[in-house]
């Protein structure tokens, strides 16, 4: 099923709820959707058929997919271990960071 169909679906889904049953299943999408953002956090929304989905906020997503993408190379990888057991071990050394700004 397509983006676009998926979307209907949901729409089709909320236009048949009753006004009371709706509105209570917004404010608790709404409430899941507030604590992951503020937790930084993921919730599973789990269904009676079909997959399970998991949501999350971008930040978060985004910080995932960063941290995927630093560790897909092995060199990199083993790079960011030894600078994490570096930091652990209190040896990191503090610098100021450049301003791109000057010239």
């Amino acid at each position: 099923m397509d983006i676009t169909a998926k979307k209907n679906e949901l729409v089709n889904w909320l236009l048949n709820l009753n006004d009371e049953s709706k509105l209570k299943k917004i404010i608790a999408l709404k409430s899941v959707l507030d604590k992951v953002i503020d937790d930084a956090d993921v919730a599973v929304i789990t269904r009676k058929e079909g997959q399970h989905a998991v949501v999350m906020g971008q930040d978060h997503y985004n910080s995932v997919m960063e941290t995927l993408h630093l560790i897909s190379s092995p060199k990199n990888a083993v790079h960011l271990a030894k600078s994490i057991a570096e930091f652990r071990a209190s040896k990191a050394i503090e610098r100021e960071l450049l301003d791109d700004t000057e010239n």
